[in-house]
């Protein structure tokens, strides 16, 4: 087998991560320490390997065989070992009864040879699920057993679950063998008129309440579906038997549940249907009310102090990466907590999207450090982030020699002298950006991404050309004149040089600090398909808004994967509105 995706391979990842630093891609003895193992974590991960380290030694015993007498020590051990005796005394002196048992039976049978888990578990099963295993019957405020005779103990409550008519009382299906079957006599028992008197008994029982329950919907049609004939029977004796006091009408003992709890019926003024789901009455006043949904800010904020007019330009760009983003995080000082992936219950035989995208950033970002690619299979399955086997080793491949084709363009593209960074301090208006840009050859500047989409579709990002533009724009205001070209792989943007840098940056300025005080509509990716050229079957407006949301109701669109905006609008329809296209395509 792969060790990946074992608990072995985890541990040993954080044990490597605690005794040493990561040091990036390094391996150490084939493993590759995981990062930020320390203090509470450092002492979640020592008790969680004692956990695993018991498991697995338990685990390989219960494949062995042994004699009944060594199962019962062997198992009274892992009982001790995983069991708190203060929590469950009573279970586990039940368990303890029961493994004793098994064992005084094989000696009494004197059997003492070897078996396997299987034959011994099913013995203590048998045991466990005997009448005389009680459980501590009726020991605490809810009892839940089976009918079992002779046990009809007086109870304030009494229900009876599954009075379906197909399944109470149970049907006598004798085996082929059995002649008594087709001699039945007076005195013989009969199965189906036990569970008449363990009824008889259940309903002598039952104090203050009875409750009988059954399905009466079929799951698929909704057709009605008929109840034990010991339910009609009683409800036909208690309406020939008794009647209402105040009206003299025959009693109903019947009430049928509805199907969702959400149902209208359980908030209506009919008592006998009740809730406890507070959230669902909630909803139901809202809609009640005709409340409609409100805008996140019915008003801008006020402007900020002027301090705000001094940008680092990595938060200008940041900006302008997402503006409703940034208003929520830096404005109002919301960090909005994308969902996170659960735990994948199976081994990976393919890479996700989202996956195969953070793969090809870090690929992108060892060819930038000048680090062997060559390596990067290793990394990656030391990392757990690659399939099993030969797919995995494919994947690699294929991703590395478009990175490399990448690189080697850029070596083509590259001119002769050396890149440099350029220090910004510039003054716009009542503005002063601050920060740093690298890569600045004297006339060019290349950009390296891996653009969005796949195949036929790979297009470059548009929040990198915009990203790319404002830079440029930048180093334009400050007197390098400089194209800058963008290069992804099979694909290529340029962007000329700009004549007035200066009065662009004034206008993105006041984008920015009107962005500061109200979410702004500006969204590259969705403005693009405005000025598409392959559209076809749809006009500009219709395909933006298609990559806004997505149609039909399917998830896709921006709006489903950034959850700043359904916090800054009320509905997608609000934010892609007139002030849109003004925002984001002006």
């Amino acid at each position: 087998g792969y060790s990946e995706n074992s608990w072995r391979f985890g541990l040993d990842r954080m044990m490597f991560g605690f005794a040493m630093e990561g040091e990036g891609h390094a391996l150490c003895e084939g493993v590759l320490p995981l990062d930020g193992v320390e203090g509470t974590a450092a002492e979640l991960m020592g008790r969680l390997q004692h956990f695993v380290d018991a498991m697995i030694r338990w685990e390989a015993g219960l494949r062995s065989e042994r004699s009944p007498a060594d199962w019962q020590e062997f198992l009274a051990g892992i009982v001790e070992g995983f069991l708190d005796p203060s929590v469950a005394r009573d279970e586990i002196e039940l368990l303890y009864d029961a493994l004793a048992s098994v064992r005084a039976e094989s000696d009494l049978a004197g059997f003492h040879g070897a078996i396997s888990l299987g034959v011994f578990r099913a013995e203590l099963e048998e045991k466990l699920a005997a009448p005389g295993a009680s459980w501590s019957f009726l020991s605490g405020g809810i009892t839940f057993c089976n009918l079992v005779p002779m046990r009809s103990v007086p109870a304030r409550v009494v229900c009876i679950l599954g009075l379906d008519a197909e399944k109470f009382p149970r049907a006598d299906r004798p085996p082929s063998f059995d002649l008594m079957a087709g001699d039945f006599r007076r005195g013989d028992r009969a199965r189906r008129d036990d569970d008449r008197y363990l009824f008889l008994e259940a309903l002598l029982s039952a104090r203050e309440f009875l409750y009988l329950s059954h399905v009466s919907r079929q799951p698929r049609d909704g057709s009605s579906l008929p109840p034990s004939v010991l339910v009609e029977e009683l409800q036909e004796a208690v309406r020939e038997g008794f009647v209402v006091a105040d009206t003299g009408a025959a009693p109903s003992i019947r009430l049928e549940h509805r199907l969702q709890a959400f149902s209208t019926s359980y908030f209506g003024a009919d008592k006998r249907f009740f809730t406890y789901r507070e959230d669902l009455a909630e909803a139901l006043r809202a809609r009640d009310a005709g409340r409609e949904a409100k805008p996140f800010l019915a008003n801008a904020l006020p402007e900020p102090d002027s301090e705000w007019r001094m940008i680092a330009l990595p938060r200008l760009l940041s900006f302008f990466r997402s503006p409703a983003r940034f208003f929520v995080r830096e404005r109002l000082g919301l960090r909005l907590a994308e969902a996170e992936p659960g735990v994948e219950d199976t081994e990976p035989f393919a890479i996700e999207l989202l996956d195969r995208r953070r793969l090809r950033d870090d690929l992108l970002t060892m060819a930038r450090q000048g680090e062997d690619l060559e390596s990067a299979g290793a990394w990656l399955r030391a990392a757990g982030r690659l399939p099993h086997g030969a797919s995995g080793a494919l994947v690699v491949e294929d991703h590395v020699a478009e990175i490399d084709q990448l690189i080697s363009r850029y070596g083509e593209l590259r001119p002769l002298d050396d890149p440099q960074t350029v220090r910004v301090d510039l003054r716009v208006g009542e503005f002063r950006i601050l920060g740093e840009i690298d890569g600045v050859h004297a006339d060019a500047r290349l950009v390296l991404t891996l653009g969005t989409g796949s195949g036929s579709s790979l297009r470059v990002d548009e929040r990198e050309i915009v990203i790319a533009w404002i830079e440029q724009l930048v180093l334009g205001a400050l007197g390098h004149s400089v194209t800058t070209r963008i290069l992804a792989p099979g694909k290529e943007v340029e962007l000329a040089v700009e004549e007035e840098a200066t009065g662009h940056l004034q206008d993105l300025l006041s984008i920015y600090w009107e962005g500061l005080r109200r979410p702004s509509r500006f969204l590259p990716r969705v403005a693009e398909r405005f000025f598409a050229k392959t559209l076809r079957t749809k006009t500009p407006f219709e395909a933006a808004r298609d990559r806004f949301m997505a149609p039909g109701g399917r998830a896709g669109g921006d709006w489903d994967y950034a959850p700043e905006l359904p916090l800054s609008w009320p509905s997608p329809e609000e934010a892609f509105d007139d002030a849109f296209a003004s925002e984001s395509c002006a």
